[in-house]
């Protein structure tokens, strides 16, 4: 399966087509789309986790390993992408993650704990940040249409 690593708010999270994950506060409704362009890397999925017909050594002669594992990463699969990642230097470009608002709500509580010892003072204080919970709908290849 495909994934992406992406920025958002300071935040660095890896999501695959179909994952739901909680991020900061977004402005906008349930149902909204989302999109993102701040995608850091990108890795396209193998089909069937098999190489196919063009992906097999035609040569009769045998690379070293380190040929081996570079030719086999960056060779094309049968839709003509390359299994390899895309990596960004800091952001892959023509790259984008769309998601799906799922939802509006608040974190679990963090409790904030203040002591300072033998003096009788301590202080005991809850926080709920508020986040969004985004479905991931696409993931967009550079030059490719949606995935």
């Amino acid at each position: 399966m495909a994934y992406a690593v992406l920025l958002i708010g300071g935040r660095q999270y890896r999501v695959q087509v179909g994952d739901t994950i909680e991020v900061d506060r977004r402005v906008g409704e349930e149902g909204q789309t989302l999109t993102w362009d701040e995608v850091m890397m990108l890795k396209p999925s193998v089909q069937d986790g098999k190489p196919s017909a063009t992906e097999e050594p035609s040569a009769t002669e045998e690379p070293s390993a380190t040929e081996k594992a570079s030719s086999a990463a960056n060779k094309p699969t049968s839709q003509g992408r390359t299994t390899s990642p895309f990596i960004g230097e800091p952001f892959v470009e023509g790259a984008q993650v769309q998601g799906v608002i799922a939802g509006q709500g608040r974190s679990t509580k963090i409790l904030v704990f203040k002591k300072k010892r033998r003096k009788g003072y301590k202080r005991l204080k809850g926080h709920k940040q508020p986040v969004t919970t985004v479905k991931i709908t696409h993931i967009r290849f550079p030059g490719s249409a949606v995935q």
